[in-house]
């Protein structure tokens, strides 16, 4: 069983024009990736523990990309300041395991601090199919 670290990991995001952007040298941080299935309580009277069913539907939770401002042509602030946009995400981590999914781009910023290189973070809510 092969091991896979950060220099194994690429992040494709497409761009407006559904070019896919390799962001992977502007990112250093993503606060993991979750894929949950939505459940919901069924205890009845007289049950002494909890029962959840499920409801058959799968979601994965937002992401946090977070990493240096770069306002080049195909870098960070051109593919994901489209607040309210929809885009193609592609996470490899790591020989040929991946997820693809659509995410709508929930929120952008730019970090400056003094004495410090800019910083962006954005948020991603995956919508649909993550396959």
């Amino acid at each position: 069983m092969s091991k896979y670290g950060s220099p194994d990991l690429q992040i494709q995001v497409d761009d407006s024009g559904d070019t896919a952007c390799d962001l992977s040298e502007y990112i250093d941080t993503i606060d993991g990736f979750e894929i949950e299935a939505l459940t919901q309580e069924s205890t009845t009277f007289g049950d002494e523990w909890a029962k959840h069913l499920s409801a058959g539907i799968k979601q994965a939770n937002e992401i946090t990309l977070e990493g240096f401002f770069d306002d080049a042509d195909n870098g960070p602030d051109a593919v994901l300041s489209g607040v309210g946009d929809t885009r193609g995400v592609t996470i490899t981590w790591g020989g040929t395991e991946s997820d693809t999914f659509d995410a709508i781009i929930r929120t952008y910023s730019k970090n400056p601090t003094t004495g410090e290189l800019t910083r962006f973070n954005c948020t991603l809510q995956p919508t649909g199919e993550v396959t």
